[in-house]
């Protein structure tokens, strides 16, 4: 399992650009990981959980095989320079891959 999620994907793909997670997620649903020292987590259709969307960290996201795309999973990355912090446990997430498709979300 070497290589990381950043290496896995390429940032910024699938119309991510300007997605952000809402709140903030405080551990991982599969092993219970705690997500505030994280860099990625991912929002995903657990097929473990009869596809009921959960979230885990980079260690359960590598291992179960998850590939984030539109309507599977979003991969989300930790921006601390937009208003959180790792000492304040708030974070500000974006989404790095498995945006909506381009034109989806414009009006």
């Amino acid at each position: 399992m070497g290589r990381s999620i950043a290496v896995r994907h390429s940032p910024l793909s699938n119309g991510a650009e300007g997605v952000s997670y809402s709140g903030d997620p405080v551990a991982c649903d599969s092993c219970g990981r705690p997500l505030a020292g994280e860099r990625f987590f991912t929002d995903a259709a657990l097929t473990a959980r009869g596809h009921a969307w959960g979230i885990l960290c980079e260690v359960c996201t590598l291992v179960d095989g998850v590939r984030p795309g539109w309507g599977r999973a979003q991969l989300y990355e930790r921006v601390d320079s937009a208003g959180g912090s790792r000492e304040s446990g708030t974070h500000h997430w974006r989404c790095v891959v498995g945006g909506p498709p381009r034109g989806l979300t414009e009006a």
